[in-house]
């Protein structure tokens, strides 16, 4: 983890080399240097995810919501004259669990970023390792949803680029 990666800079030996040995840092510059890249690191990871929450929130979920509700609108009014409604039935059976793993996890990165925000350590490491073992999962783990989900929605309903967009058009 980039956390983990950031305490070599302060172990002995490397801290040696550094300071004593080529005189590139001062003790209290490396020090500084430590405590900025894990505070920048934390931040980072809270930006991030205050950015999927805001595009899930307020695009990818409403979206999907919106398709689903067409569809159920479909299947009513096709059983309502009579005409089999078992494909939209069937898209909409498989569509449902994917919005609600989205919704989950979509609340479960709420409450991660919460706790990291309010458990703000002393100890910069330490946050930023909170950052990394508690959010940074929880991040792909929405990002895992909204990707399974993209593949769901209808083009006119997502409010997004698709990845075969940007892949296959320029």
């Amino acid at each position: 983890s980039a956390p983990e990666a950031f305490t070599y800079l302060i172990k002995d030996k490397h801290m040696n080399m550094l300071t004593t040995d080529t005189g590139i840092f001062s003790q209290g510059e490396l020090m500084s240097r430590y405590h900025i890249l894990n505070e920048r690191y934390a931040k980072d990871i809270i930006i991030e995810a205050e950015t999927l929450k805001t595009i899930v929130g307020q695009q990818i979920l409403p979206a999907a919501f919106e398709y689903r509700k067409t569809l159920a609108e479909s299947a009513a009014a096709l059983k309502v004259v009579g005409v089999e409604a078992e494909p939209e039935v069937r898209i909409l059976n498989e569509l449902t669990p994917q919005v609600v793993t989205l919704q989950n996890r979509y609340e479960s990165l709420a409450k991660a970023v919460a706790k990291l925000i309010d458990e703000e350590s002393e100890d910069s490491n330490k946050h930023a390792q909170a950052a990394y073992d508690n959010v940074a999962p929880v991040i792909a783990a929405v990002r895992d949803a909204a990707d399974a989900l993209e593949t769901s929605v209808a083009d006119k309903f997502w409010p997004l680029p698709k990845y075969t967009e940007l892949l296959l058009t320029i």
